[in-house]
């Protein structure tokens, strides 16, 4: 499918299982569709997945790629929600649909993740003072000796996996941290991680 085509391209996830704290889609396949999505009324666009799929389409969602899932996934389940659907769709040119195959509460999973996270909101000040008494972060001096306000802070390998986050500056032991870092981020927040091959 080209780059350039007419209709938004409409990835298909299925196969997969939703698991929660954070909110992702695991052990999928996908499938991107060579329709447009605009041709088909609602139930016409279930049966035409089903069909590619091999499976019942009782519980699907859709969200827009680059989102958390539980900040941007919506249900797909009528006519109202397939327009609403299009419209995202065109709106962002591309699309993620998402097929539930163990009919899970991902909603109650989302105001979970929600309330959990209202729980680790820190003031500025709160954030300082842990700076200051943390010993992995390092902070430089310019040519003439004096202090630089800049602070880059090192890895923190035995921090919580879902609570890692790379910072712009981290420092990193060894290119294997990076990675791993990188990783739990993706997974922690949702996000896609690919590696490329350098040929």
């Amino acid at each position: 499918m080209e780059e350039n085509q007419a209709f938004p391209k409409v990835d298909v996830h299925y196969n997969g299982t939703f698991v929660p704290d954070p909110l992702v889609y695991f052990c999928e396949l996908l499938l991107r569709l060579n329709e447009d999505a605009n041709e088909f009324v609602f139930s016409n666009f279930i049966k035409y997945v089903e069909k590619l799929i091999d499976f019942q389409c009782k519980h699907v969602y859709y969200c827009i790629p680059e989102v958390r899932l539980s900040e941007g996934i919506q249900t797909l389940q009528n006519k109202c929600d397939y327009s609403q659907f299009l419209e995202v769709a065109h709106a962002n040119r591309h699309v993620d649909v998402y097929i539930d195959h163990d009919n899970e509460p991902l909603f109650e999973w989302i105001q979970k993740e929600e309330s959990d996270d209202e729980e680790l909101v820190y003031s500025e000040e709160d954030v300082n003072s842990i700076l200051a008494d943390d010993e992995n972060f390092v902070e430089d001096e310019d040519e003439k000796g004096n202090e630089l306000l800049a602070i880059y802070p090192r890895h923190d390998a035995t921090q919580e996996w879902r609570k890692m986050k790379p910072e712009l500056g981290m420092r990193f032991s060894f290119p294997a941290e990076l990675k791993s870092s990188l990783i739990n981020c993706a997974v922690a927040h949702g996000y896609d991680l690919y590696y490329k091959k350098n040929v």
